[in-house]
């Protein structure tokens, strides 16, 4: 089972140790129960919403996802209207 988890900094795990993000938690989760899973994190900080979405758009087939899960958060406003937010 093959996953992409897509969304901004909290996806990608900005500010945390490498390996602490939640998309790589849901994965040693899914695998000490016995799942036969694969995580892909396409998280990108500063990303919004609609960008999370273009991502995913071109890269789902590319990857042959299975599933995909955006979030946490992503949807702030001037991320979703702009693609030069900062």
């Amino acid at each position: 089972l093959r996953i992409g988890f897509f969304g901004d900094s909290f996806t990608f795990g900005d500010e945390a140790p490498a390996n602490q993000n939640f998309p790589n938690f849901f994965e040693v989760l899914a695998r000490q129960n016995g799942y036969d899973i694969e995580i892909i994190n396409f998280g990108r900080g500063w990303s919004g919403t609609t960008q999370s979405f273009y991502l995913w758009d071109k890269v789902k087939e590319l990857y042959n996802l299975d599933a995909s899960v955006f979030g946490p958060s992503g949807w702030f406003i001037d991320r979703n209207l702009s693609f030069n937010h900062t």
